[in-house]
């Protein structure tokens, strides 16, 4: 059996390892900054050049045209990228949540077995068996939502039924959906349904709430 001291050395490095995960960082959100900020730039040089056109009196309507619908292609891209940029930021910030939950566990529960914490069922079953409840916490439904969303978009890109049991998405659609509805007068209703961009934002600051609801519980394991 170890010394009192020394088993207080340990539990107090212990926390101090546990204290080290809650800086989690804002690579991602810096990330998708940069990106945002590059396609902004972009879209509006196409916008410009697309209203340039129009002034131009040396070509012909046809080649005006031609050029305008390379533009708008050119511009669906970036938007294409943007949507591209968000799946990747969903990805990391679950990675992250994984990653984060791994390093707690072995720090105080080095027993148990790394390798099958992927699995959610798994993941909840181990930490009951020490008293650790993660269903309780306030904001394991947004870490369990982007969980579901990372299985989508890996798997397939379209929203299944366990994700459609949230009321932000429609089952059996892309994770990035808009329905056009025709309106009077040609105008047209455009309405973003599944939203990648939408749901990274709003499960990004919720999830750093469960990773340190995580550590906390950690925390107060360690006497």
């Amino acid at each position: 059996m170890l010394p009192k001291k020394h088993s207080k050395n340990i539990n107090g490095f212990k926390r101090l390892q546990l204290e080290s995960l809650t800086h989690l960082g804002e690579e991602i959100d810096h990330l998708i900054q940069h990106i945002s900020h590059a396609q902004a730039i972009e879209s509006n040089e196409i916008s410009q050049q697309y209203q340039e056109l129009d002034a131009d009196n040396e070509l012909s309507e046809d080649e005006k045209y031609d050029i305008q619908e390379g533009l708008i292609d050119q511009n669906e891209h970036l938007k294409d990228v943007l949507d591209l940029t968000y799946e990747l930021a969903i990805i990391a910030l679950y990675k992250k949540v994984e990653i984060t939950t791994k390093k707690a566990i072995n720090i105080l529960y080095p027993d148990i077995n790394q390798k099958s914490l992927y699995r959610i069922d798994f993941l909840k079953k181990q930490l009951k068996d020490k008293e650790i409840d993660i269903e309780t916490f306030t904001d394991y439904k947004a870490m369990n939502e982007l969980r579901l969303i990372n299985n989508c978009i890996k798997h397939s890109g379209w929203v299944d039924d366990k994700l459609a049991a949230y009321n932000d998405w429609i089952e059996g659609k892309p994770l990035n959906y808009v329905e056009t509805t025709e309106k009077s007068a040609g105008d047209v209703d455009i309405r973003k349904l599944n939203d990648i961009q939408s749901a990274y934002k709003r499960l990004n600051p919720l999830c750093h709430n469960y990773l340190s609801d995580l550590i906390l519980e950690f925390k107060n394991k360690v006497l």
